[in-house]
């Protein structure tokens, strides 16, 4: 009983009165969370924030990697992020989805999935965490498929199966 309660303990006391490692700027960890298209953000979502730690007429700049392993599949993703002034950011990451035991059980001509992804945002207006009004952004990403057998293969076999399928016209 003891041990359950006093991680948590701990964890507030060390949180609680502790300094906000700002600095006058962004805080501790926002520059550098960045999700699996290459933009600021987290996870599968981007966020408003500007990626890396630049501050007026300041660059700045993230370079990330990340696997996400399952047992029957796996997803490997780098890329990395510009940044200036907090107000401008441009990303570019490369996916590559190992389909694993995916390719046997569905019988796919290819063993993987690539894509590139390219990123754009601009900060609109408002602050993380400072301002009286939540950070908007407005941003654009383009992505490129570099493996068009498996698209096509699904597609050419959607299509037939459909066309077997289907009632005659009229």
């Amino acid at each position: 009983m003891k041990r359950s309660i006093l991680a948590p303990l701990l964890w507030l006391a060390a949180t609680a009165g502790g300094p906000v490692l700002a600095d006058g700027g962004k805080l501790w960890a926002t520059g550098g969370a960045t999700n699996v298209e290459g933009t600021a953000g987290g996870g599968i979502t981007p966020w408003a924030v500007i990626g890396s730690y630049a501050e007026e007429g300041q660059w700045g700049a993230n370079v990330f990697a990340t696997r996400v392993w399952l047992p029957d599949y796996r997803l490997d993703v780098a890329g990395v992020s510009a940044a200036y002034g907090n107000r401008v950011e441009f990303s570019y990451a490369r996916q590559r989805f190992d389909l694993g035991s995916l390719v046997h059980k569905a019988s796919l001509p290819e063993n993987s999935l690539s894509q590139d992804v390219l990123g754009a945002k601009v900060k609109l207006f408002g602050d993380l965490i400072y301002g009286d009004i939540p950070q908007v952004s407005l941003g654009l990403e383009y992505k490129h498929q570099r493996d068009f057998l498996i698209p096509n293969w699904w597609a050419r076999a959607a299509t037939t199966t459909w066309k077997a399928t289907s009632p005659p016209a009229g």
